[in-house]
């Protein structure tokens, strides 16, 4: 279901990179599968937020995930 998002998210990352990033630094895409479970999506957004200190969290390709992280 995602591998589109992803692939749109790599071109745009090469293209933002390539002209130096974001205020002079590259982005760093990091990609999990959520396996459109929406109690998975919300522990690896928590995840990357808390443990791996993540700026943002995006991309989430199913409602029902989507939904569950803002609960």
């Amino acid at each position: 279901m995602g591998l589109s998002m992803i692939g749109g998210a790599r071109v745009f990352l090469a293209d933002i990179n390539q002209v130096g990033g974001v205020l002079g630094r590259k982005i760093e895409l990091v990609e999990r599968d959520d396996r459109a479970k929406p109690d998975v999506g919300a522990a690896m957004a928590k995840e990357m937020i808390e443990k791996e200190h993540a700026v943002a969290v995006v991309g989430f390709g199913n409602t029902g995930v989507d939904l569950w992280r803002l609960n």
